[in-house]
């Protein structure tokens, strides 16, 4: 099934969730998703947003649902760890995300990786719907 439009963040009243990876939700091409009726192909022309809704061509709703993903979660305690933190992850050159006084980045490596290359940092495993921030983030 195609998706024909999108009827934009509404309540999600009949349509049947469909869950994707948060590359979806980052670019703007063309998608192949499985779902519980089948195939839904995406090919919006831009990202679509988490919770959106859209209608397919055999008349199903269907709302997009951003899958949470493995993060490592950083603490922002004082100003000196929080320096050696910041230092530690732009050397990673990964995507973060911040929430409050929490840093977190995906967790796309094995646990050596990062015991190694954040040495002296203390840090949790959690699981989030990870979106990149860190260029919006408010004061």
């Amino acid at each position: 099934m195609k998706v024909v439009k999108s009827l934009g963040k509404i309540p999600p009243d009949g349509a049947f969730p469909l869950e994707a990876e948060r590359e979806v939700f980052e670019r703007a091409r063309r998608w192949k998703l499985n779902s519980e009726k089948g195939e839904v192909v995406l090919d919006l022309g831009r990202a679509p947003q988490d919770g959106e809704v859209f209608l397919t061509d055999t008349g199903d709703k269907v709302v997009l649902i951003q899958k949470e993903e493995p993060v490592l979660v950083f603490s922002l305690s004082d100003p000196r760890s929080s320096f050696v933190l910041g230092y530690k992850l732009g050397n990673l050159h990964q995507n973060v995300m911040v929430v409050g006084d929490k840093v977190m980045i995906p967790k796309k490596f094995p646990d050596d990786y990062y015991r190694n290359v954040l040495e002296g940092l203390e840090f949790s495993e959690g699981k989030a719907k990870f979106i990149p921030n860190v260029n919006k983030v408010e004061e």
